[in-house]
């Protein structure tokens, strides 16, 4: 009996979809993340309920809601939320990265940096700009943490990837160690050099390319990604897929406190200009 094998060109969506909590999503296309009726829990932060969005509040249940610029989500035998909230043909915001640079040199104190070894080298809150003479690839790997609160953004020449397993998060408690934020236009979650079950993450991450690599070939199983923060991006590739088909791949929590303690970097200013007579 022949086994069966999976081309890697092509994504099954039954082991790999995705979950969030305490947010909203919104996809610039079609959407299907196809949710078991009976799905295994990621970890403690999560629920058995078969929703794309979980809710901390478990009397109310308020969450927010499932939008697609497309007219088609299929969320398999799931639902988008406990109030089943969905917006299909949604005409959503642009992200753009190079505009909030922009804004940042315009509007906001930061500081330039030339060279980065480690991204414990920034010592003190604040907003960062990583522009290296040359292309390069940021590379955050096991053991490498922030020790203190920042917004770090990068230049066009510099791609940001993640090999920590565990990076910038309490292994005893899961909580995030600083409230950080990364602008970047690719980011990569590589799960090459880890030795554990799972990939966890803490920060926001916003950028125009966000790809969650696994090793080769596809049809191994993968380590899936929590990310506690947010996930920003305007294409999202996943890779990674699992043997079982209860467990999503990707589970992003919302943290609200990362925000707040990054409001004076990542808040905009708008401006209500009146002519004087």
């Amino acid at each position: 009996m022949n086994n069966p094998t999976i081309d890697k060109n092509i994504f099954v969506p039954l082991s790999n979809w995705f979950k969030l909590k305490d947010t909203s999503f919104s996809s610039s296309k079609s959407l299907t993340s196809l949710i078991p009726k009976n799905p295994l829990i990621f970890d403690p932060e999560d629920t058995q309920e078969p929703y794309l969005i979980i809710s901390s509040s478990l009397q109310s249940g308020e969450v927010g809601s499932v939008s697609s610029s497309d007219d088609k989500v299929n969320l398999g035998e799931g639902e988008s939320s406990k109030n089943s909230w969905v917006v299909k043909n949604y005409s959503q915001p642009t992200i753009m990265v190079e505009k909030f640079i922009d804004y940042v040199k315009a509007k906001k104190n930061y500081q330039v940096l030339s060279e980065l070894n480690k991204i414990s080298d920034i010592k003190n809150p604040g907003i960062y700009y990583f522009n290296p003479a040359n292309p390069t690839d940021f590379v955050i790997k096991e053991g490498e943490d922030p020790v203190s609160d920042f917004v770090l953004v990068f230049a066009d020449n510099v791609n940001l990837i993640i090999k920590s397993r565990n990076f910038n998060i309490n292994e005893a408690d899961g909580t995030v160690k600083k409230s950080v934020a990364f602008i970047v236009n690719k980011l990569e979650f590589n799960e090459e050099e880890i030795d554990s079950s799972y990939q966890k993450v803490g920060g926001i991450f916003i950028a125009k390319q966000a790809k969650i690599k696994a090793n080769l070939p596809v049809k191994e199983d993968d380590k899936p990604l929590k990310i506690k923060g947010n996930l920003i991006a305007k294409t999202l590739i996943n890779e990674r897929f699992l043997l079982s088909p209860l467990k999503p791949s990707l589970f992003v929590v919302f943290d609200v406190n990362q925000y707040m303690n990054l409001f004076p970097y990542l808040s905009i200013s708008n401006y209500d200009w009146k002519q004087l007579q």
